[in-house]
């Protein structure tokens, strides 16, 4: 029984991304704990600015695969692992380069030579996970648990060094692409390396990549803004309270991820609908049980210290179900070619979360910047939701608010995956 529902890539995906939630809140308890708030905050500087300087070098690669893929190109998977590694090889040469310009400034180092890799990881798991959904969500369970492995010897051992830390940073991207290269059974071959192909696909998922530059840093430019109102604790604080949040829109994630693979191949209207109605039920459920559990749950994990980031946390989960409908729809639009409608909006919500964060940091702190967020993000769920209901004739309502008749196929897609019939499953 175990196996027919695991078959299912949806659930597949949801188990995977609760084992990940589950060890991201372990790695966040380790973590904590070492570095206390004010190094968690400069940890969590570094990691951003990574973060957004990968979304921007990527180039949008990756973003296009599903467009191409739609195309029936021959060895297609190939042509854009070997492009990838091409990248790889050029950002390592010009990491080295500005390390070497950049020799007695350690921040910036960690920053030069955590990007390439973060880059290939990115591109290579994307590719993966519109071939084998499956196989890729195994693979990032397997290096979610050796991560936090590492971060628990080095718990025990108590090195209080944010250095130390940010190293296996460097362990798991190897790692991690080492685990893809092998159990994917990529062949890596530069001479099949399609330069024509590569100008293409820069010149098709450049403006997806710039979409999700612009959510990334919706998610990524409040703790940079942060930085030039309040010191590292602060940071600490809000980081929590967002990380937190992150992990409970990591399910929407799992089915965005499925939808992703589904429509590389052709439009699934009728499953974006119902993936959208499931997520707006699991995140209503997530806000009431955080309203109610999350102070004893941040002294418990993190300390008295943390409980602090409580009010950040609860307003910063106000907002995930923006981010829910944006998900859902989201890989329609890139496989579809509307990056252009993508970008858009979402260059608008990433100023509005800019200028809020600059109106309410000043008299409110970390949770203006967390309200700044909440606003931002339901902008972005609430044009693209909008936008999909107005293409395909939707009501909005009907989107996405489950109804009787929503539930009574669920049951009768459960019974099926059981192997029973509806007669004998509606005991």
């Amino acid at each position: 029984m175990i196996r027919r529902i695991l078959r299912n890539q949806y659930l597949y995906s949801v188990f995977t991304k609760l084992m990940t939630a589950f060890l991201g809140v372990l790695n966040m308890v380790f973590i904590n704990r070492l570095l206390g708030p004010a190094l968690r905050g400069e940890y969590i500087y570094i990691l951003n600015i990574a973060n957004l300087v990968t979304m921007f070098l990527n180039l949008g690669i990756y973003q296009s695969y599903p467009l191409f893929k739609r195309r029936d190109i021959p060895e297609l998977q190939t042509k854009y692992i070997n492009n990838v590694f091409l990248q790889l090889i050029v950002y390592l040469i010009v990491s080295g380069i500005l390390c070497g310009i950049f020799k007695n400034k350690w921040q910036l180092i960690i920053i030069f030579t955590l990007i390439p890799f973060m880059i290939i990881n990115k591109q290579v798991n994307f590719i993966v996970m519109v071939e084998d959904i499956n196989l890729r969500n195994r693979i990032n369970i397997y290096m979610e648990a050796i991560y936090s492995l590492c971060l628990f010897i080095i718990f025990c051992t108590a090195w209080q060094n944010i250095y130390i830390i940010l190293s296996l940073m460097y362990l798991k991207s190897v790692l991690q692409l080492l685990f893809v290269i092998i159990l994917f059974k990529i062949k890596i071959n530069f001479r099949l390396i399609d330069l024509k192909l590569l100008v293409q696909s820069i010149g098709v998922g450049f403006v997806s990549m710039l979409s999700l530059l612009m959510i990334t840093l919706n998610y990524r430019v409040d703790v940079i803004i942060l930085k030039l109102f309040t010191d590292y604790k602060q940071i600490g604080l809000y980081s929590v309270g967002a990380a937190l949040a992150e992990q409970g829109w990591l399910i929407s994630d799992a089915f965005k991820e499925v939808l992703f693979s589904k429509n590389a191949r052709k439009d699934d209207i009728e499953d974006i609908c119902m993936c959208i109605k499931i997520n707006v039920v699991i995140t209503v459920l997530m806000f009431a049980g955080i309203a109610v559990l999350g102070k004893p749950v941040l002294f418990i994990l993190f300390g008295r210290e943390f409980t602090e980031a409580y009010p950040v946390t609860i307003i910063l989960f106000s907002g995930i179900l923006g981010m829910v409908l944006y998900k859902m729809v989201y890989p329609l639009f890139i496989a579809t070619g509307r990056q252009g409608i993508s970008l858009a909006v979402l260059s608008a919500s990433t100023a509005a979360n800019v200028i809020f964060n600059f109106l309410l940091i000043p008299p409110f702190g970390i949770q203006g910047s967390a309200a700044s967020s909440v606003i931002s993000y339901n902008i972005c769920g609430i044009f693209f939701i909008s936008i999909f209901c107005r293409k395909y004739n939707l009501k909005l309502m009907d989107t996405i608010l489950p109804s009787i008749k929503d539930l009574k196929n669920i049951k009768r897609k459960i019974a099926v995956r059981l192997g029973k019939n509806e007669h004998e499953f509606n005991y």
